[in-house]
């Protein structure tokens, strides 16, 4: 596991005050006009951080604190390794209130992509795999007014952006244990995913070429899914309801689909092949 590779590289470069902080750093740049920034001086039981640039001109950004609340130590990981050129990462990790530790992990191996993860209070997992160029990632996890009160912990996001790229991503979860899974392949894809409710699920998956597809779960322990192939869909997914379960699958070109569940307990299953189409369901 990397924390443990990290404690070995860096074990012998701490000072004594770094240690009892358990701030962690490992920077490793082997290739030129490289930028990387670590603060971890508010860490309190938070840090471990490792980058690893070997390409060219990229630049790398990551803060991490933790409120000396919890036993395990350190309480956020981050790992940022940019094998392409001209990518831009930052993470800020301030994790409270539990004891479960929130990680990061941005893997850039395209050129010219954008990451930037934001997470608070614990029990956060981001991944972002940008191997294709010019794509943009945003996630945002937890909201620091509900950490207080410890109900924004426990979500998960995953956004892996291939192809040939220039997609855009972006994942906002400030509820309890929602998860969300973007894949993008082919070229000029977006997707935006909001789980401000609990327990909700979202995946979505592009491929082709000029997708859009846009979540928002409100409600709780509801499953959206979303498959775009061919090219030029549209889908739009509001979950403001409880335990409902939502299917748009879109091949072809150009369909439209649209579904809203405002009550509990419903299933919605739309699929879209040719061109053209429109589908509008509200439950």
């Amino acid at each position: 596991m990397k924390k443990y590779l990290l404690v070995g590289a860096a074990i012998a470069a701490l000072s004594g005050s770094a240690f009892a902080n358990n701030s962690v750093s490992v920077v490793n740049q082997s290739n030129t006009g490289n930028t990387a920034n670590v603060d971890q001086t508010g860490s309190q039981k938070g840090g471990d951080s490792l980058i690893d640039q070997s390409g060219a001109n990229n630049t790398a950004d990551v803060t991490q604190s933790d409120d000396n609340s919890g036993v395990s130590s350190p309480m956020n990981f981050s790992d940022i390794l940019q094998s392409g050129d001209d990518n831009s990462a930052v993470v800020v990790q301030d994790t409270s209130t539990l004891q479960i530790s929130s990680d990061s992990s941005i893997d850039q191996s395209g050129n010219q992509n954008i990451a930037e993860v934001t997470q608070v209070d614990d029990w956060q997992s981001s991944t972002i795999i940008q191997s294709s160029d010019n794509n943009q990632a945003y996630v945002t996890q937890g909201d620091a007014v509900l950490a207080v009160t410890d109900d924004s912990y426990g979500n998960d996001s995953f956004i892996d952006q291939g192809g040939i790229g220039d997609h855009f991503a972006s994942v906002n979860q400030t509820g309890i244990f929602n998860s969300s899974s973007i894949i993008q392949t082919g070229q000029f894809q977006t997707a935006m995913v909001d789980q401000s409710g609990d327990d909700n699920g979202s995946m979505i998956d592009q491929s082709g070429d000029n997708q859009w597809a846009e979540v928002t779960q409100s409600g709780d322990n509801n499953l959206s899914d979303i498959m775009q192939s061919g090219s030029g869909h549209e889908a739009y997914v509001d979950q403001s309801g409880n335990d409902n379960s939502s299917l748009i699958d879109q091949s072809g070109t150009g369909n439209w689909a649209s579904v809203t569940q405002s009550t509990n307990n419903n299933n919605s299953v739309v699929t879209q092949s040719g061109s053209g189409n429109v589908a509008t369901v509200s439950q």
